[in-house]
């Protein structure tokens, strides 16, 4: 079974230019997402699908066959149904998949930035959007606890301190943006999952996904557009409700 992991030859033999990508990107992590040495646990990566779950993998403003490799002469073609966005693309274009009427579902990378306006606008078939996340350590806190536990071994009445494998913040992405528009009219969408780290989701981005069920959103969002969320669940609508009165009282 072939995960994302393993696709490596396939992508490159694409385009030689974004080989190296991946070398790149990795120096401009936000600092509250850095944590790649080898004494990772497992537990804090991110867990990666295996393409044998996709038929297309989209690559930014291009989408290549998942079996094979083909590319598909820069666009997205309107058959596209199961779709994994590759871990190299850091903004999903503006209408990229707009009126992809066969589209089911497509997963995201923890690595994806924004997802443009329009990107999924009268996709009716979409039911599921996945964003990946991965476990986020809090900065400099393990080094904290270290420097403590040093300074009570000299104190056997006292406990020592030590840091936790699992000190995290919330599992969260570099996704920070969701554009206007973004999944407007999207009625069968009803699996979707906002991911802690997200800051601003656009005008009308949900607007009519009338089977969209959320029951919080995240606590880090500062900013939504107007009627993002008209037309959707109850639940939905109290989930935001929620947010913009405790957005309002800070």
């Amino acid at each position: 079974m072939r995960s994302v992991t393993s696709m490596g030859s396939e992508v490159s033999s694409l385009h030689t230019n974004q080989s190296h990508d991946g070398d790149e990107d990795s120096d401009d992590l936000d600092d509250d997402y850095s944590d790649t040495s080898s004494s990772s646990s497992d537990e804090d990566e991110e867990s990666l699908p295996s393409l044998d779950n996709f038929d297309y993998v989209y690559k930014g403003g291009y989408a290549m066959r998942a079996e094979g490799g083909k590319e598909t002469k820069g666009v997205v073609p309107k058959t596209v149904k199961l779709v994994l966005v590759d871990p190299s693309v850091k903004s999903i274009e503006d209408g990229a998949f707009q009126g992809c009427k066969l589209l089911e579902s497509i997963t995201i990378p923890s690595s994806c930035e924004a997802v443009g306006d329009n990107a999924f606008r009268k996709c009716s078939k979409l039911k599921n959007v996945t964003f990946l996340t991965k476990a986020n350590k809090v900065p400099g806190l393990r080094k904290k606890l270290d420097s403590k536990k040093e300074d009570t071994t000299k104190l056997p009445h006292r406990r020592s301190l030590s840091a936790p494998s699992s000190v995290t913040e919330p599992r969260s992405s570099k996704l920070r943006s969701i554009g206007e528009w973004a999944f407007f009219n999207c009625s069968s969408l009803s699996f979707i999952k906002l991911p802690y780290g997200l800051t601003n989701i656009g005008a009308r981005a949900f607007q009519r996904c009338s089977s969209m069920s959320l029951t919080e959103l995240p606590m880090t969002l500062v900013t939504v557009g107007e009627n993002a969320f008209v037309g959707t669940l109850p639940e939905t609508k109290a989930a935001y409700e929620r947010w913009e009165k405790d957005h309002q009282s800070k």
